[in-house]
């Protein structure tokens, strides 16, 4: 049997990119509730949830199958915070102006799997916005609408072209997918490789 790449992820964003890398790859439903256990490190929340996803969605792969999955969080170290999507107008807001003028941190934790073969790593990245007004910010989320992402924004966006003023790390870390890491993980464990190469 022939092995598939698997992504159980529904984010447009994710399966965007991976488009872009010039993966054949197959879009897997994950309906799984995400719980996050109070007791954990923030640091370990997107690693601890990338792999209840894998045994979530693994029992329904075939065992050639390659499956990805992952969870990309953002944390607010100062304010000892893990900033997930945002439920309404008001959290998006209120997130977003406890990132104004402050670094925050955005990791991705990604596992791969195929059969009993397990890999999880995880992506770090560091990022700073300068001052964000009341306006701005309204104006971010009526256009964008940012309640699909964690932290509610998009580095790609109009909120990360005016307000983000440092980036330390990978910027398609902050987008949810830490490209190099699929990349180099897919090629050295599991052989596989983009159409164009």
């Amino acid at each position: 049997m022939s092995t598939h790449l698997l992504l159980g992820s529904h984010s447009p964003r994710r399966q965007s990119l991976l488009k872009q890398m010039s993966y054949e790859f197959e879009v897997v439903a994950n309906d799984m509730e995400e719980v996050i256990p109070d007791n954990i490190p923030l640091e370990k929340i997107c690693t601890f949830l990338a792999h209840e996803k894998s045994k979530h969605l693994r029992k329904a792969c075939r065992k050639t199958d390659v499956l990805l999955t992952v969870d990309t969080t953002v944390i607010d170290y100062k304010r000892k915070q893990h900033l997930g999507k945002p439920k309404d107008q008001a959290e998006a807001f209120e997130m977003l102006k406890s990132l104004s003028e402050n670094r925050h941190f955005v990791i991705s934790g990604l596992c791969f799997s195929c059969g009993e073969k397990e890999i999880i790593q995880s992506c770090k990245t560091e990022v700073e916005f300068v001052h964000l007004s009341d306006a701005q910010i309204r104006h971010y989320i009526e256009h964008h609408k940012p309640f699909d992402k964690a932290g509610s924004y998009g580095i790609q966006e109009w909120i990360g072209m005016v307000g983000i003023s440092s980036i330390v790390g990978s910027f398609y870390n902050v987008m949810g997918l830490p490209t190099h890491l699929v990349f180099q993980t897919l090629k050295s464990e599991f052989n596989i490789l983009p159409q164009v190469l």
